[in-house]
């Protein structure tokens, strides 16, 4: 991972978690760029679901809080897709320690990917204030609603070339 720059983040609590949080919070306080998968190994594990937007984990939210950043939402949409052959789980695991890819995987090939970037999100009304896990399970989910439209090509207007004004802590998604 490290050699092109990518840190696992541990979510499933404890000090690893809080160390590997306590990391990408520094690295953003330094002015580095972080891309975070909110989703974490669900879309890569299963590829092949109907809804290509999985459920997200929160610890993005209390990173970009932490670190006192926007959040930038970004979907990547795949096109011209190819089903590769499975891999058997001994081959994947060397690369992918969840035991999501224990039996293996199939994953899909794209010939082309088209990004979508959305306006930044402001949570700056936010950073001083106790945030309880109900809030961040909000902002979350709309992170999560803008990225499906996003995706989708939805009111672009609002959240990709904001000619629509949008307020990520008080506006509905």
């Amino acid at each position: 991972y490290k050699q092109v720059g990518v840190s696992p983040i541990h979510i499933k609590g404890g000090d690893k978690a809080k160390k590997d949080i306590s990391d990408v919070v520094r690295k953003l306080q330094e002015g580095e760029v972080v891309c975070i998968f909110p989703e974490g190994v669900d879309t890569i594990a299963e590829p092949h679901r109907v809804s290509k937007i999985s459920s997200f984990h929160t610890g993005f939210v209390r990173i970009a809080l932490g670190a006192g950043v926007p959040i930038l939402p970004v979907a990547v949409i795949g096109q011209g897709e190819k089903n590769l052959p499975r891999l058997p789980g001994f081959m994947v695991k060397p690369f992918l320690q969840d035991e999501k890819f224990e039996d293996g995987v199939q994953w899909i090939m794209y010939k082309r990917m088209m990004v979508r970037v959305g306006r930044p999100l402001d949570l700056g009304e936010l950073y001083d204030e106790d945030i309880t896990r109900k809030e961040i399970n909000q902002i979350s989910g709309k992170v999560r609603r803008i990225i499906m439209k996003l995706y989708n090509g939805e009111e672009l207007d609002r959240f990709m070339t904001g000619e629509k004004p949008f307020d990520i802590v008080t506006d509905r998604v």
